[in-house]
């Protein structure tokens, strides 16, 4: 693995351990919380048998960087979500546990490796180079990642009047209506954050979630610069609070913001509106207190958080906030990386 292939890999895989090893995100599975059938480990096993496949994606999608072709590179992405779904139900028994990291990040995975690569003037030239991919999908890409989330067999899908995920002649209606990845996550934005991001080049945590971020990085900043310069050289082995208690916490605030600011599209599929609400809420509570508490009365505040959403076994679990942490993270890495 050369030097580049190396740091982008490490760059995307730490932004899922980040998110993963922080601990204790409330509702979530971390390394003092396991759901009934899902375990802290599953997730760990499936994030680093991942390396290859990134690698894999990584030298297939630089093939196309000198003369660009988006078309392709659309076709790659959704290529690498089908062979990292894979990947991961096969390395581990505890069901889905990374699709949104897979979805989100491997579509941030493209331009990031051609910015490292090539270089952007601007983070505009990022975002409208991400978008170019996904316009540039076709109906075969949207299969794809159809059947790339039937093996994952995500909870809380319920069904839908039109492109339902499971209705045996949906890739008819796929082809006929040449529905491609920017039209299919379109369509699924109102009821998926995921697919929300992607469709709209991940506009919530571009105008509102990267801003706080850059707020909160001014406060730990000199305590988290070591760590953070090691990213794309070594993949963290840990759990965060052992590492680093700072950036720890400011994760944890993070996820708190993210959840207070978007209602958890997960929480409502497997309960309903009013549940996420009240969830938002208290996310919101606990994130205001943090100013006004002394620490350790405040961090028992989030374990009680975490304790209350725990006894309900996954189903009000903030799986979808997780997912756009991790985005989120990745996304501040990389431009750190390419200095944008």
């Amino acid at each position: 693995m050369s030097s580049i292939n190396q740091k982008i890999i490490y760059l995307i895989i730490n932004s899922s351990l980040l998110e993963i090893r922080t601990w204790p995100k409330p509702g979530n599975v971390h390394r003092t919380q396991n759901f009934p059938n899902t375990k802290y480990e599953d997730f760990l096993k499936a994030v680093f048998s991942l390396k290859d496949v990134w690698n894999w994606y990584y030298l297939e999608c630089k093939k196309y960087f000198d003369c660009i072709n988006f078309n392709k590179l659309a076709e790659l992405y959704s290529s690498f979500v089908e062979k990292a779904v894979i990947r991961m139900m096969e390395v581990q028994s505890g069901g889905n546990v990374l699709l949104g990291h897979i979805l989100l990040l491997g579509s941030l995975f493209i331009p990031a490796a051609y910015g490292i690569l090539k270089r952007f003037s601007s983070i505009s030239e990022f975002w409208s180079f991400y978008n170019n991919i996904i316009e540039n999908s076709t109906p075969q890409d949207t299969i794809r990642i159809y059947k790339a989330i039937r093996i994952a067999n995500p909870g809380g899908m319920g069904s839908i009047e039109k492109y339902d995920l499971y209705n045996e002649n949906v890739f008819d209606e796929i082809i006929k209506d040449q529905i491609n990845l920017k039209k299919i996550f379109k369509y699924s934005s109102e009821r998926d954050s995921i697919s929300e991001c992607i469709a709209t080049n991940f506009e919530f945590i571009r105008n509102e979630i990267l801003p706080r971020l850059d707020i909160l990085w001014e406060n730990y900043e000199n305590k988290i610069q070591k760590l953070i310069s090691k990213l794309d050289s070594i993949l963290i082995n840990k759990d965060l609070i052992e590492i680093n208690i700072h950036l720890n916490e400011l994760i944890i605030r993070l996820f708190l913001y993210i959840l207070m600011k978007k209602l958890d599209t997960l929480i409502i599929r497997k309960n309903d509106i009013s549940i996420a609400k009240e969830i938002s809420k208290r996310a919101e509570n606990l994130y205001q207190m943090y100013f006004i508490m002394d620490k350790e009365l405040w961090m028992q505040e989030l374990y009680n958080f975490d304790n209350e959403l725990q006894q309900y076994k996954g189903k009000r679990n903030p799986g979808a906030t997780a997912d756009l942490l991790a985005a989120t993270i990745f996304l501040k890495i990389i431009f750190l990386n390419l200095k944008l």
